[in-house]
């Protein structure tokens, strides 16, 4: 049998719903300054959006910041429930039911639309990935590689790109071969 001072000890334990609401306002706010904050640079460096590569460290302080809050309103639920008060209860449920379809519901509408692009530029890639490795253990010094579809954009190994040069040095020192280039011959 509980005695009625350990009753009363969890009830002071329990956490004023005035603090929860507190809480539960300034988590989605603090989530939104560091959001903003995570594109601030790439945004305001080249003056437009910033690439889709840069928004997975946006989507992580996204999920973070849901699971910080959802914890926090699991508190509020769980101390409301020892209350009997209903109000910060339902607040709590019906942003959770809302945090939790709204982004499945991106999900799948980003996977539909991105998920044929991206298997067929992992395909191409898997293709000029085998080729060149091919081509490394043969020891050929110079090959021509397909262009990909651009994806995520990438840059491509286009002689005329400011960054041309970056990128046959990086892919040449990765596979071994001392030149690697743009066949546009099939087009």
């Amino acid at each position: 049998m509980v005695s009625d001072n350990k009753i009363c000890n969890a009830d002071r334990k329990l956490t004023p719903p005035s603090k929860i609401a507190n809480y539960l306002i300034a988590i989605p706010i603090i989530g939104f300054l560091l959001l903003a904050t995570s594109f601030a640079a790439s945004a305001w460096g080249t003056s437009e959006y910033p690439v889709p590569r840069t928004v997975s460290i946006s989507q992580y302080i996204f999920s973070i910041t849901l699971v910080i809050w959802g914890v926090v309103a699991g508190l509020g639920i769980k101390s409301e429930l020892r209350r009997n008060e209903t109000s910060l209860l339902i607040f709590c449920l019906l942003c959770t039911v809302i945090l939790y379809f709204g982004p499945i519901h991106i999900i799948k509408k980003q996977y539909e639309v991105e998920w044929p692009t991206a298997h067929l530029f992992a395909h191409q890639w898997d293709q000029r990935d085998s080729i060149l490795n091919m081509a490394a253990k043969g020891g050929i010094e110079a090959i021509g590689v397909t262009e990909t579809i651009n994806y995520y954009d990438l840059e491509q190994l286009l002689p005329d790109s400011p960054s041309y040069q970056w990128i046959n040095a990086e892919m040449s020192n990765y596979y071994r071969i001392k030149n690697i280039y743009l066949d546009t011959s099939n087009k």
